[in-house]
């Protein structure tokens, strides 16, 4: 049976816009950091989350942020 989507069935996610002037190497702004990271792990399927959190976030091998616009790779 094909079954059609309709777009009021899907709920709205706005985009939350970077700070101004909002550098992740700023140590103030830490907490900012955190909140934008759990909200982008919490978009994850469980299993890539539970790979995330195993690797603390960067990845293993280059050292940058897991959460760019890349696809994870999981090997």
């Amino acid at each position: 049976m094909l079954k059609i989507l309709r777009f009021v069935w899907m709920p709205i996610q706005p985009y939350s816009l970077i700070q101004h002037a909002a550098s992740p190497d700023d140590p103030s702004l830490r907490a900012y950091w955190q909140k934008r990271t759990q909200r982008k792990l919490a978009e994850l399927v469980p299993s890539k989350q539970r790979i995330v959190r195993r690797q603390n976030y960067p990845c293993p091998v280059c050292k940058t942020s897991l959460f760019t616009n890349e696809a994870l790779h999981v090997h």
